[in-house]
């Protein structure tokens, strides 16, 4: 096997047919209800059986009595696509034509001047200059140089390359800067985030106006929550690229700016810069751009509740990244769509969506995009009471988290671990879980989050019977997300509010936040939640008849 085919099969998956995620939101969430999720079928191992019949019903029908029922925020992440972003998902592209470049062409390659404007090229660059000097050592007799190179052809090993570059850096033994964009190139492609950094902020320490290396430290300080200082190194490439009249360094940078916006919450500035963005890839043909941003609209249209918009979106945003052969864009977009075949009801198909993008993902080794899918795939077995099997998902997507060290991920994982332990009875644990989330929500700026968290510590305190604080808690939830513009979310605070009118009595304001979260419900597209609500809504109302009659 050559070189290129070790390195084909590395980052690109070999003769698979092969967005840059994000959703890298990796981002906006899909929240679950426990509103129709009292029995669904069961999952098996990787067998899919059909959920959809033998559910029953949330209504007891005992005396009229109307089951109390929370709406739980299982936080389903999606992945946002982000513009020349972190992951191997763009190697194989990049360095194939290098590797079937003469010795001669290698060279002139490698002497090009860095620019950002075309995707990639700077990328493509560095990583040839990487190919270019340990193929050299090698030619010499280094034996780490040898070991280098054999480890990828043998074992599809990429650490010993970097291995090898960092020790000629640390040994002084070549140019420090054009070693550290080496290191940084092949770190920041294969997911080593603290020796990507460490090199990127040795580049700008030489050269704070390399926009290349600025794009790169704003994604790596996205992935760390650092959400302020990425927003500043975005906009700091935008007025590069303004400088230099590069377009595509302009769309490159609105576009990783809509998902900082997105990550915040502002879906209207957000939207703004990934319609900017879009103009630009679609005038210059950026296929990769116009993909991501598809992508990016989608996860806004799913937030407003405009899931057909949303699944419209994604599907043309799938088009071009599977004609494209871009494998981590299909599982992205794989995923977001199971998001939306959930929140409709139609678990079988969600779990066929995150299904196939885990295994992608997997297959490519996409860290970000199995830790997302994990957590999608706990909120499924979370809905059909696999209370087990949810749980090792979750704590699946905690560890990757962990270790590359994404806060968002770490926070919804510890959410959706809260909601097992609060269904089991275990409220003191699920407590502690749910503030571990609303703690990294706030302090990262993450308002979608801290929604969800509010809502979530509601329905411990209306399980212990503290239905003044559950209110105040459920409250908070609904005014954020009104603020948001966040339909489901809005609908679920709704149903929970109406769940603790009922519970004091109060049957007139029951009926109305109810309805309220009735016709969202309908209006999204959310088919079993809102027939769900009308069924609470046909009981409330024989309720009232029967104190009405005197019963």
């Amino acid at each position: 096997m050559g070189l290129w085919d070790i390195v084909k099969s590395l980052f690109s998956g070999g003769d698979a047919p092969i967005q840059i995620a994000g959703t890298a939101r990796n981002a906006t969430t899909g929240d679950n209800s426990e509103l129709d999720q009292s029995s669904f079928g069961k999952v098996k191992g990787d067998v899919i059986i059909d959920k959809s019949k033998g559910a029953t019903d949330a209504i007891t029908g005992e005396q009229g009595r109307i089951e109390q029922m929370g709406v739980g925020e299982f936080h389903g992440p999606v992945e946002l696509h982000k513009h020349q972003g972190l992951g191997g998902e763009d190697v194989a592209e990049i360095m194939k034509p290098i590797l079937e470049l003469s010795r001669a062409e290698r060279k002139e390659l490698v002497d090009k001047n860095r620019e950002l404007t075309r995707e990639n090229e700077s990328l493509q660059r560095d990583l040839a200059a990487a190919i270019q000097r340990t193929e050299e050592a090698e030619d010499q007799g280094e034996p780490q140089a040898k070991d280098a190179l054999e480890a990828l052809r043998e074992n599809a090993d990429p650490k010993r390359l970097l291995e090898y570059l960092v020790k000629l850096r640390d040994a002084g033994q070549a140019d420090v800067l054009e070693l550290n964009r080496e290191i940084a190139a092949v770190a920041y492609l294969t997911g080593q985030i603290d020796s990507a950094e460490s090199a990127l902020k040795a580049i700008l320490s030489i050269n704070p106006d390399d926009a290349d290396a600025i794009n790169r430290m704003g994604w790596i300080l996205f992935l760390r929550g650092a959400f302020d200082e990425a927003e500043k190194a975005f906009i700091r490439v935008l007025e590069i690229a303004g400088v230099r009249n590069d377009e595509e360094g302009q769309a490159i940078a609105y576009g990783n700016l809509g998902v900082i916006y997105q990550n915040h919450g502002n879906l209207d500035k957000a939207e703004q810069m990934h319609r900017k963005s879009l103009e630009i890839s679609e005038r210059l043909g950026r296929q990769m751009g116009m993909a991501a941003d598809y992508g990016n609209l989608a996860v806004i249209y799913q937030t407003r509740g405009e899931l057909d918009k949303a699944e419209q979106m994604h599907r043309k945003s799938l088009e071009i990244f599977e004609r494209l052969g871009r494998q981590k864009g299909i599982a992205a977009n794989y995923g977001n769509l199971g998001n939306i075949y959930r929140i409709r009801g139609d678990l079988d198909k969600a779990e066929r969506m995150h299904r196939k993008s885990l295994e992608i993902s997997k297959r490519f080794g996409l860290q970000e995009g199995m830790a997302n899918q994990y957590g999608n795939l706990g909120v499924i077995y979370g809905i059909c009471k696999e209370l087990d099997k949810a749980e090792e998902m979750f704590f699946e997507s905690l560890g990757i988290n962990e270790r590359l060290g994404r806060q968002v991920g770490m926070a919804n994982a510890y959410g959706n671990l809260g909601n097992i332990y609060k269904i089991r009875g275990e409220l003191d644990k699920a407590e502690k879980m749910h503030r571990k989330a609303l703690e990294i929500n706030e302090r990262l700026g993450k308002q979608e989050g801290t929604a969800n968290q509010y809502g979530n510590l509601g329905l411990i305190y209306r399980k212990r019977g503290d239905l003044d604080k559950a209110e105040q808690m459920h409250r908070k939830s609904l005014e954020i997300n009104e603020r948001l513009g966040r339909q489901e979310g809005m609908a679920n605070q709704y149903v929970n509010l109406g769940s603790i009118y009922k519970q004091r009595g109060d049957l007139d304001k029951a009926r109305e936040f109810w309805t309220k979260a009735r016709d969202i419900y309908a209006e999204m597209g959310a088919r079993p939640k809102a027939d769900k609500l009308q069924g609470w809504l046909d009981k409330l109302g024989e309720l009232e008849k029967k104190q009405s009659d005197g019963g």
